[in-house]
């Protein structure tokens, strides 16, 4: 008897076993599933945010504009006073309209002042992901940059020879910065697109080095390059250790090109500087182009004189300093003297500038 009731409490203690584990089995799975939605929502929710935000970089590249502000810390968007930069502008705007965005934006900021509060004296955000710090937006910009080269790389590999442009200039932290341009058929289109810009030392082989790693890192051979032009400096154009040089020991069947605008410019300069009355003329223009804009009184005068009688010509109101290093830049000085004249009334210049003597 005693052997039968052991024998019936194991049976119901494995019967009980069994059902507890089904149980616990059960609710893993119903749980797990659970977290795996709610998993797959969130990611969701994350390419959705993401998607409008390279959407933004590309508007913002698209138009030539600055990405950074002052003050771009995620815990100082509900502040409407201070200067976020454009990106983070356009954030704001659009998630008024954008119920995404917005549910975004609003996170964000609660999560990093909740940071801001528990790590007052670290910088960062840590583990928090918000997709709008510099850190992450430069990210981005890079990927879209690589994604436009390795665009363009493929239409060159269609066309299968190319044409280089090399140019350089320094920028506000007085760096030099080399613009690098290929010009291609495709379709009998021509195209000419910009590769990258990139800061390097003034060096004709240096330079060779960074168009060959370039064009090697896009899969292009340097050896189907079949035209190069640039300026005429000597780290470029120089026949034995220039960049000219070292392109035609790869590619010796390659013609080199002085670029036209330097050409045009260098003729333009020449001819003005042998010509005693073009001297004269384009220093007078000058001299009457500072004399105007300096005080500012003096070109206030000016505008106020041209408002009514060259109404709807704003680019006139303001004369040109003729540069040095662009060719259309005595163009562009000549063109605010006498297309101004044009559209003066005849006797007007008279009436107007003695007012402007006896004043300044």
């Amino acid at each position: 008897m005693y052997i039968i009731k052991l024998n019936y409490m194991k049976k119901a203690v494995l019967v009980e076993w069994h059902s507890c584990r089904f149980y616990y089995k059960v609710k893993i799975n119903v749980l797990s599933l659970y977290y795996q939605k709610k998993h797959s929502e969130h990611v969701l929710q994350r390419r959705l945010v993401l998607r409008r935000i390279i959407n933004i970089i590309k508007f913002i590249g698209t138009q030539g504009l600055a990405f950074r502000g002052k003050h771009e810390a995620a815990f100082s968007l509900d502040n409407n006073n201070t200067n976020h930069g454009n990106f983070l502008a356009l954030v704001l705007l659009l998630a008024k309209y954008d119920p995404v965005l917005d549910r975004h934006v609003n996170t964000s900021i609660e999560a990093s002042k909740k940071r801001k509060e528990t790590h007052h004296n670290t910088k960062g955000l840590g583990n928090l992901v918000t997709f709008l710090s510099k850190t992450t937006i430069n990210k981005l910009i890079n990927i879209c940059g690589n994604q436009i080269q390795l665009a363009i790389a493929s239409q060159v590999k269609e066309a299968w020879k190319l044409s280089l442009e090399v140019d350089s200039c320094q920028d506000v932290g007085v760096m030099d910065q080399v613009a690098i341009c290929v010009r291609y058929v495709r379709n009998g289109i021509v195209h000419e697109r910009l590769l990258c810009m990139t800061p390097i030392r003034t060096a004709g082989r240096q330079y060779f080095e960074l168009v060959k790693t370039i064009l090697n890192n896009l899969g292009l051979d340097i050896r189907n390059i079949i035209i190069s032009a640039f300026d005429g400096a000597s780290n470029m154009s120089r026949r034995y250790n220039g960049l000219q040089a070292a392109l035609k020991e790869v590619s010796p069947l390659m013609i080199y090109t002085h670029c036209y605008a330097h050409s045009l410019n260098l003729v333009m300069v020449g001819s003005c500087s042998s010509c005693l009355e073009a001297r004269l003329f384009f220093g007078l223009l000058e001299k009457v182009a500072v004399f105007i804009g300096n005080p500012y009184k003096r070109t206030s005068k000016w505008i106020e004189n041209l408002d009514q009688l060259v109404e709807g010509r704003e680019t006139l109101r303001r004369l040109q300093k003729i540069g040095t290093t662009r060719w259309w830049a005595k163009d562009k000085a000549l063109e605010t003297i006498f297309d101004v004249n044009r559209y003066w009334p005849e006797g007007a210049l008279n009436m107007s500038w003695p007012s402007l003597r006896s004043d300044v």
